[in-house]
């Protein structure tokens, strides 16, 4: 009965012990974290799945490994040093958060429960370590601190004043931009509230939406106001104020961020002056105005455009400005215009026909210029228009009169040539037999010179005096008329015909030197340079700047030499040059020095065609003298001429 009561009680122990087990498998098996199990040695000997899961290993892996193959290299000797501690008896559990390595090398974060099981003598017996993945924590840890670390960043390095008010408006904290911009030191600010630091009259601005963030109906408002420095001054300030609330959307703090817009006030009171003085110019000018797309869709045009074209800007809406010129221009100009478009050229000008909306014809001059944006892109097109109908009119006149009295002139100089042919025949039956050959000579030499003395005379006065006195003659003709319609342009004229007669007079002064070869030498050459100068001004309308400096008699083949290769520079200047400007320089001293330049087109020097002598005679009259020209010319960017002579003994001396 004894025997039998003993192995009742063993049976029920041992079914306990089987029934614990089997709990504590499960909880083991089954735990949401990290379960280990190590002998005193440190050696893992049981791991369930979870920790098997966050080192990537089988658990067969995982059986026999030590701390040191697992945890992290920079923890190691901190977890060392901690289990040593845990093992000597000091304590029996400690918690603390390391960093392990997965089997595929990647670190990870772990808080870490060590607690020592012991016998029923209380000698350590095993560890038991529970590890939880808390590498999420961590991170939201780091990136709050970073955060954190960006926001303090931005507060303090702001350019704008930033500054933390509580409720009632007093400064909590505040950045240096803030001090900076009122004046005041951090310690002042943080003594004073914010309507301290506004203008008086400015205070009730804002105060409805203040109210707003108070009532939840808004969580931040901007407004303009004026404020007051330290020193007293007032400037204008953007202010925004935000709120910031608690988990319970209370309204805790405010946020208030001021802006020194004081210089942006003034430049837009600049803008808007500027834009009335532009408005007003395009309003009231004469000249047409249109301000368009770069696809040329008018956006705006002025009054003068109207009475130019007869279209309003309603009138234009569906219409391309192609369709206003006639259709024989049309194609003029469209490559100067794509060359605008893409950066090639700034501006550009022509002149074409139009057709005004009750349908007659008219000539105009167009100018087209890029409007550029902040970023220095084309943006837009400004277009200027001139209706110059009168003045082709009375070019085509003037061009027609001159021709009939090209005409007029040829015929007399054939008449004349006539004559002197007669004179010849009368002379010829006069001549004796004995002296044939000898008259026949001297009478082609006489044909020659006559022949070659009626060309340059007839030349020189077609293209000098004749012509300046002509088209004077026709200005004159109509400057009555034109005075009475439009007196700007009369007054133009009128300076032009002043241009023209005083260049005549100049021109007929060099028509009389040539004809008295020993005047070349007896004038000194700055005379006879500036002579020059006006008489070319009034033939080729074109402004010549003449400078000289210094005195001194020059060799009579030096003068001569200086006075050609000028006459034929500017001559050529104005037959090929296309110039707007020409500047004339003459320097006298130890050394001569002329020079010739011009704004035109330009050209290569290498490559001179063979036929265009004028060049190559400038040069061969500087040889003759031993004197130095050079000729400095780029196609599009002008031509410069440079003279240079010596006194004889000034060159022995070099």
């Amino acid at each position: 009965m004894g025997h039998s009561l003993e192995n009742f009680f063993l049976n029920q122990i041992f079914d306990n012990l089987q029934q614990s087990e089997t709990r504590f498998r499960a909880i083991f098996e089954n735990a949401a974290i990290g379960i280990g199990i190590m002998d005193l040695d440190r050696r893992l000997i049981d791991a369930n799945p979870v920790l098997c899961r966050m080192f990537g290993m089988t658990k067969e892996e995982l059986i026999g490994q030590t701390p040191e193959i697992v945890t992290h290299p920079d923890d190691f000797i901190q977890s060392s040093m901690d289990f040593q501690e845990f093992t000597t008896g000091s304590k029996d559990f400690y918690e603390v958060e390391r960093r392990y390595i997965r089997k595929d090398g990647s670190p990870f974060w772990a808080h870490v429960t060590m607690s020592i099981v012991r016998d029923a003598d209380e000698n350590p017996n095993y560890i038991i370590g529970l590890v939880i993945n808390i590498e999420d924590k961590v991170r939201a840890v780091e990136d709050l601190r970073q955060s954190e670390e960006r926001f303090r960043t931005i507060f303090e390095n702001s350019a704008i004043g930033m500054g933390l008010l509580s409720i009632d408006g007093q400064f909590i904290k505040v950045n240096e931009a803030l001090c900076r911009i009122s004046g005041y030191t951090t310690l002042e600010l943080e003594q004073r509230f914010d309507y301290q630091n506004m203008f008086a009259d400015d205070l009730d601005i804002g105060t409805n939406l203040f109210a707003q963030l108070l009532s939840d109906q808004r969580d931040s408002y901007i407004v303009e106001k004026r404020c007051i420095r330290k020193s007293g001054e007032v400037f204008w300030a953007r202010l925004t104020v935000s709120a910031i609330r608690n988990q319970g959307d209370d309204l805790e703090h405010l946020v208030l961020m001021i802006e020194d817009i004081e210089t942006q006030k003034r430049l837009l009171a600049e803008l808007k002056e500027s834009e009335a003085r532009f408005r007003a110019m395009f309003d009231n000018t004469a000249i047409g105005m249109t301000l368009s797309t770069l696809d040329r869709r008018v956006l705006a045009m002025n009054e003068a455009l109207t009475r130019i074209t007869g279209y309003s800007l309603e009138d234009l809406h569906d219409k391309h400005p192609s369709d206003l010129t006639h259709p024989g221009d049309r194609e003029l100009g469209r490559e100067e215009f794509i060359e605008l478009l893409e950066g090639k050229r700034t501006v550009f000008s022509l002149e074409r026909r139009y057709l005004h909306k009750s349908g007659r014809i008219f000539w105009g001059r167009v100018t087209y210029s890029l409007v550029y944006d902040s970023n220095g892109r084309p943006s837009n097109l400004v277009g200027l228009m001139e209706d110059i109908t009168e003045q082709k009119l009375a070019k085509e006149k003037i061009f027609a009169q001159e021709t009939e009295y090209r005409l007029k002139l040829e015929e007399e100089v054939d008449e004349r040539t006539r004559e002197l042919q007669q004179i010849n025949l009368q002379l010829e039956e006069e001549i004796t037999q004995r002296k044939k050959a000898e008259l026949a000579l001297a009478e082609k030499a006489t044909q020659d010179a006559i022949l070659s003395e009626r060309n340059r005379l007839a030349h020189d006065l077609h293209d000098a005096v004749t012509q300046t006195l002509f088209s004077a003659s026709l200005i004159a003709e109509v400057l009555p008329d034109l005075w009475e319609k439009n007196p700007s342009e009369a007054e133009k004229r009128l300076e032009e015909l002043r241009q023209l007669t005083r260049g005549a007079l100049a021109e007929m002064r060099t028509l009389l030197l040539e004809l008295r070869p020993n005047a070349l030498v007896e004038i000194p050459l700055p005379d006879l340079l500036r002579q020059l100068c006006e008489s070319l001004i009034g033939r080729a309308r074109l402004p010549i700047t003449f400078t000289t400096e210094g005195q001194g008699k020059l060799p009579p083949d030096v003068q001569i030499a200086f006075y050609r290769i000028t006459q034929e520079a500017l001559n050529n200047i104005i037959k090929h040059a296309k110039a707007t400007k020409i500047f004339v320089s003459l320097r006298i001293s130890k050394t001569i020095q002329l020079m010739i330049c011009d704004d035109g087109c330009g050209f290569n020097p290498e490559n001179i065609a063979a036929d265009h002598l004028g060049l190559k005679i400038m040069c061969e009259r500087a040889e003759t003298i031993n004197a130095d020209c050079l000729i400095n010319s780029k196609p599009g960017e002008g031509t410069q001429i440079s003279l240079y002579w010596e006194y004889p003994e000034e060159r022995v001396k070099g």
